[in-house]
């Protein structure tokens, strides 16, 4: 079936006039593929409206929003419950993880970690997301960008994510986002910026811009209607 799909893409792909792509990942794919038709990045956006930036929230709140019937958040949270938290609540026992998100896994709900809260699904993940401090999104698989790190950072929260969670992100490591792939490398950024709270808000108010320049709904439709002009 994948191989019946590529085909079909392949061949479909210069039937069109344009072609709106949501990552440069994405708009190098097509091109690889053979893509001839013009081809320009349209992002994932937000309402800055929506995300009215609260007082820094100061404290040890560590979490995690996302739909959990995903696989690449089921792997992702299991592989930070194991080699990661540990080594976090090891050098700072205050640390709490609340982990957020519709349809928890039995296996999540009654892991027995030390200083883990599974709430499941909330009412507001706006709300969620201003209670809490640091944003962890520890994907080791999949694609495509993802929408509660682009929520996070209207936010103006500290993201550490590992390389493909931040994937089709125009975010630059220790400017915007923190970035680590390691199990002893995402705990020690995770235990430094709990202890250097002015560092965490630092970023996290870099990263509130980066969303006003490039994930303001506004400046992408304005965009978008522009390339249909073409």
């Amino acid at each position: 079936l994948a191989k019946k799909l590529t085909n079909y893409e392949k061949q479909s792909l210069n039937s069109f006039d344009g072609i709106a792509a949501i990552t440069s990942e994405d708009k190098d794919l097509l091109q690889r593929m053979g893509c001839k038709t013009p081809v320009e990045v349209f992002p994932f956006g937000v309402d800055i409206s929506k995300y009215p930036l609260k007082e820094f929230n100061t404290g040890n709140k560590v979490f995690h929003i996302g739909s959990m019937d995903w696989t690449p958040n089921q792997l992702g949270i299991k592989w930070f419950l194991s080699n990661v938290w540990k080594l976090v609540v090891k050098e700072v026992p205050t640390a709490e993880l609340n982990l957020a998100g519709r349809k928890m896994p039995d296996g999540i709900k009654s892991d027995k970690t030390f200083n883990v809260k599974v709430l499941g699904k909330v009412d507001s993940a706006i709300d969620f997301i201003n209670e809490n401090n640091i944003m962890v999104v520890p994907l080791l698989t999949g694609g495509g960008m993802r929408v509660k790190i682009i929520e996070g950072m209207a936010l103006g929260k500290l993201i550490i994510a590992t390389a493909i969670a931040a994937e089709g992100i125009s975010c630059t490591n220790k400017k915007n986002i923190v970035i680590e792939d390691s199990p002893k490398e995402m705990a020690e950024a995770i235990v430094y910026y709990l202890n250097h709270e002015q560092q965490q808000l630092n970023i996290g108010k870099q990263a509130r811009e980066l969303i006003e320049q490039d994930y303001d709904n506004k400046i992408i439709v304005a965009n978008l209607l522009a390339f249909f002009k073409k």
